[in-house]
């Protein structure tokens, strides 16, 4: 077992989430962390400083275009003998009412956001014979808010609250929210940030030149491409919205007749839809020359967007 301790806390190190190009999300609790405990009989592991969350989104807007998830996780990687489990008493659980480790309520236009206990616990509940004979996984520790934009709009939402019943209040947070996007504003390596998340219409595809080289931009072309076919950039649909400032090979549209969304295969999620012409340079007897060539565009749906 201290074999296989040392060897996910090794893991740890060499699998710290790398987040990028959006800068590090997180709350902060002014609590003190715990260290290792011992609950229920079984062994939980805090490799992770508990005083932090990190915060992602996840959008499916083939599901709704009005809900969306907050995964408020641990930032690090457990790789080993191991699995998330939530050891929050019996006691807590009847005092709070969690559903999948949250609880909510709304005070004062605060949503208040009350998290449960998750933890990394041992699998390594039988005897082994061997030392690499158990299921080698990746492990994250994590709770997951499920939030109705709808909800905050007509209850005129302003903040996020949110306390964790071990380690504390993280305090509350900004948020701006409106048809189109959510915002919540916190704290980040480089200040405070807005964080935003769009939400797209079921309409919508993206269109993706994925062997494009990484140092050439082909914006411009896919978007000509796409208005070509009847396609609508997202930025003409959704007030304010931009690309990330590292997308240079993909772009968002909405497909207002569905001719290319029905083309697209449901199983691959894709659908080869033409080539674009980019240029690169090249040095001949005449020096440097521009030289036009093919990039294939694939069309897919944006199924799950994850932002961070």
């Amino acid at each position: 077992m201290v074999k296989k301790l040392f060897l996910s806390l090794l893991f740890l190190f060499l699998f710290i989430i790398a987040v990028a190009p959006y800068s590090l999300v997180h709350a902060h609790s002014n609590s003190t962390p715990s260290g290792e405990e011992q609950e229920t009989n079984k062994f939980r592991i805090s490799l992770f400083p508990e005083d932090t969350y990190e915060i992602a989104f996840f959008h499916e807007p083939q599901k709704s275009e009005s809900k969306f998830t907050m995964r408020l996780y641990y930032k690090g990687v457990v790789a080993g003998c191991a699995h998330m489990d939530d050891v929050t008493s019996e006691k807590d659980q009847e005092k709070y009412n969690f559903e999948n480790g949250i609880s909510t309520k709304v005070t004062n236009n605060v949503l208040k956001v009350i998290i449960s206990q998750p933890a990394i616990a041992d699998s390594n509940e039988n005897p082994r014979y061997s030392d690499y004979d158990c299921d080698i996984k990746h492990n994250e520790s994590y709770v997951d808010l499920e939030v109705d934009r709808d909800m905050l709009i007509k209850k005129k939402i302003k903040k996020m609250g949110f306390n964790n019943i071990k380690t504390g209040d993280f305090g509350d947070f900004e948020i701006d929210v409106n048809k189109d996007r959510f915002i919540i504003k916190t704290p980040s390596e480089n200040g405070e940030l807005w964080q935003t998340l769009w939400f797209f219409p079921k309409n919508s595809i993206v269109l993706i030149a994925p062997k494009a080289k990484s140092d050439i931009n082909v914006l411009e072309q896919l978007k000509e491409f796409g208005v070509k076919r009847g396609l609508v950039p997202m930025e003409e649909v959704l007030d304010g919205y931009k690309l990330p400032r590292n997308a240079k090979n993909y772009m968002f549209f909405t497909d207002p007749k569905g001719q290319i969304i029905s083309k697209i295969n449901s199983e691959t999620n894709s659908f080869d839809i033409g080539a674009i012409t980019a240029t690169k340079t090249y040095y001949g007897p005449r020096g440097a020359q521009e030289e036009p060539y093919n990039i294939d565009v694939m069309a897919r749906l944006p199924l799950i967007r994850k932002v961070r």
